[in-house]
């Protein structure tokens, strides 16, 4: 493992999407938001829920001004059947679209 001058260094070829936004974060060629971003996607369309949902919180927390952010996870939430924790991201997006009536109607939803 020892040499006398530095070895370069390489990553084995991706074997996944997971393994292929890793690399590219790791090369910067995307930044985090846009690693998690795609990550969500990713499984979206592998209809992975527990990952869904972990990706969608990241994002609303890490953006906690973005509207669809925040009503996403919290539909997500609903969906899992946690209204209560909800509440919160239905809120931020309703401070962020005061007007937007589905925001309105979700956060009167899980507010009762």
């Amino acid at each position: 493992p020892f040499t006398e001058s530095p070895q370069e260094f390489v990553l084995p070829d991706p074997r996944d999407w997971q393994q292929e936004l890793g690399l590219k974060r790791f090369s910067n060629e995307i930044n985090w938001i846009t690693m998690i971003s795609e990550s969500y996607r990713g499984y979206v369309r592998d209809r992975n829920f527990p990952m869904i949902l972990k990706s969608a919180q990241i994002i609303a927390d890490a953006i906690p001004h973005n509207d669809k952010a925040n009503y996403e996870f919290g539909r997500l939430l609903v969906q899992d059947g946690r209204p209560d924790e909800a509440q919160l991201y239905f809120k931020r997006a309703l401070l962020e679209q005061p007007d937007n009536s589905l925001y309105q109607k979700a956060y009167k939803l899980v507010s009762q």
